[in-house]
């Protein structure tokens, strides 16, 4: 479910970059790490890249109880749904001019396409919900643009490979994963027996 939440944002932020900039080329929008384990760079260049950096489990309405369904004659119980907030970079990569500066201005104005659009885009439910690559799982994505201060910021960067790009930092949640398997059955009580000779009622 976390890929299937990042392919979403990927996929509809593609569409939208797509209709302002380039219809004719067919992606603008990479998920990607920003370096790899070596350091050198991995995110494309005149492209928005989003990378996920952290993960955490969201707490605050936590279901703390077993689902309950009834089959028959029997409850079957499987555990509750796992709520997670995912954080992600949204960055890019200046290509290089023919003199060898870099378009960072280019690079800024995509930049804003992908605020603008998150903007107007903060949540994403069944109704948008319509992409092949996503599971038909996922019920509900929220994106909220984070503000951080220097000293996290470049401790982000310090873990993405220490070369600040232009970016904005985002929450995405909630992402419901909900996995089917039943954790244990218990029988539906139909009839009380009363014994007498034991106390009964």
């Amino acid at each position: 479910m976390i890929m299937d939440g990042l392919v979403l944002i990927a996929s509809e932020l593609n569409e939208y970059i797509r209709n302002r900039v380039d219809l004719s080329t067919e992606n603008h929008v990479f998920l990607s790490s920003i370096v790899d384990g070596t350091g050198n760079n991995q995110s494309a260049k005149d492209a928005i890249t989003i990378t996920l950096t952290s993960v955490e489990e969201e707490c605050t309405n936590k279901v703390q109880r077993f689902n309950r369904v009834q089959h028959d004659s029997a409850y079957t119980y499987s555990e509750p749904e796992l709520s997670l907030n995912l954080f992600i970079i949204v960055s890019v990569r200046p290509e290089k001019n023919s003199d060898g500066t870099d378009k960072y201005i280019d690079a800024l104005s995509l930049l804003s396409m992908a605020a603008h659009f998150f903007q107007s885009n903060r949540r994403f439910d069944q109704s948008k919900i319509q992409n092949p690559k996503v599971s038909d799982d996922l019920r509900r994505v929220i994106v909220e643009l984070r503000s951080v201060g220097f000293e996290s910021q470049s401790y982000i960067w310090g873990i993405h490979g220490g070369q600040y790009l232009p970016s904005l930092l985002y929450k995405v949640s909630v992402i419901r994963i909900h996995e089917d398997t039943a954790t244990k059955e218990v029988p539906v009580v139909e009839t009380v027996e009363v014994n007498a000779d034991r106390g009964g009622l």
